[in-house]
């Protein structure tokens, strides 16, 4: 069973998916999952109403495991429960990447692919590698000279939203970071990037010509933010 804290929430709300962990081997998880923890599922707590689910990592070794589940709702003044099970060593994967992220993500990079069902992931380039270690799951290494990942068919519209965890080797030195940019249909430029700002590091993003400034103080080398 896994539990919601009605601390962490502001209002009763529809929500996507949420990330949760299970700490390794706890209760033994290494030897009751299948070697994928393809036997994994979630419900609500009814114990019934099966939640979609990615599984997001799962390092059989350890029997650490991490899940996105799409969660309908969650309560302001109670417990929030969904329920897991396991230990079935004879059933079919029951994950369902593709139905956990609804139409609302155009793209959900999950270290060199796409997990909607859009399949607007369009490979790695310059040598950029999926390194399967990352701040929640997998991640990509990339040199910050020619590697990058391409995601095709979708366009950005004036109201959108970009979420990522990125841990810079170095920051400032003289040197913008870029880590995002799209030509949107009507080719405005859409980007994002750490810039060096004299040494002072600050996230900028650009859209259509008007370019905001974001304090970075929490940008730092070799550290996730």
């Amino acid at each position: 069973m896994n539990q919601v804290n009605p601390a962490a929430r502001a209002s009763v709300h529809s929500v996507g998916p949420l990330e949760g962990a299970v700490s390794p081997n706890k209760n033994g998880l290494r030897d009751l999952l299948q070697a994928d923890a393809g036997d994994v599922l979630f419900t609500l707590d009814n114990g019934t109403t099966k939640l979609n689910h990615e599984i997001a990592h799962y390092d059989s070794d350890r029997g650490h495991l991490q899940a996105w589940v799409q969660v309908p709702k969650v309560y302001k003044d109670d417990n929030t429960l969904i329920w897991m099970y396991l230990n079935n060593a004879g059933v079919a994967n029951q994950g369902n990447t593709n139905a956990t992220w609804s139409a609302d993500f155009g793209v959900v990079n999950h270290a060199g692919s796409d997990s909607t069902a859009n399949a607007r992931f369009a490979g790695l380039f310059g040598g950029a590698l999926a390194t399967g270690v990352g701040r929640l799951d997998n991640s990509l290494s990339l040199d910050g000279v020619n590697d990058y990942a391409s995601f095709t068919g979708y366009d950005v519209a004036d109201s959108y939203t970009f979420m990522m965890w990125i841990n810079p080797t170095s920051v400032g030195g003289g040197v913008d970071r870029a880590i995002f940019s799209k030509k949107t249909a009507d080719n405005a430029i859409v980007s994002a990037l750490i810039a060096d700002n004299a040494d002072n590091p600050e996230y900028r993003v650009t859209f259509r010509g008007v370019t905001k400034s974001f304090g970075a103080e929490g940008v730092v080398p070799e550290g996730w933010t």
